[in-house]
């Protein structure tokens, strides 16, 4: 979790931002509405780290079994995913074509066991949500480092 009272979180906030690492694209941002900033470094689905940044289970065949329920009233993706079950090794390279084809429950089932994290919370753990007043800290810290 971010610390305010910790000099290498106020550093690692603030060259985050003005070095902008992975490119998130934070230049972009109006330097004055941190709103935006906030916005965009606490959403995971902003972060544009590849691969996508996750905590928790590993996409498996224990997890899609754990998720499986299809789109659509026709089970249209049932013989891909049985295929897929019956795949011998690590399926973990076919979780974002599960997540585009599986239904609602079976995505809300999926997010509670893989959850994915924003840059936030790639940074500083999982949970983290960054406020105002953290990145005015960092933003005006002077301490070297």
């Amino acid at each position: 979790m971010f610390d305010q009272n910790n000099p290498d979180d106020l550093v690692l906030f603030r060259d985050e931002v003005t070095l902008d690492p992975i490119t998130m694209g934070y230049s972009a941002l109006p330097s004055t509405d941190t709103k935006k900033l906030l916005n965009h470094i606490n959403d995971e689905a902003e972060n544009v780290e590849l691969p996508k940044p996750t905590a928790g289970a590993i996409f498996s065949h224990e997890v899609l079994m754990q998720t499986c329920e299809f789109k659509g009233t026709q089970n249209e993706q049932g013989p891909w995913v049985q295929a897929l079950l019956q795949e011998f090794g690590d399926v973990a390279q076919y979780e974002a074509k599960y997540r585009a084809t599986c239904g609602a429950d079976a995505l809300a089932a999926l997010d509670a066991l893989i959850y994915p994290l924003s840059r936030a919370e790639v940074l500083f753990g999982k949970g983290t949500v960054l406020s105002d007043n953290d990145w005015h800290a960092s933003r005006d810290y002077t301490g070297d480092q």
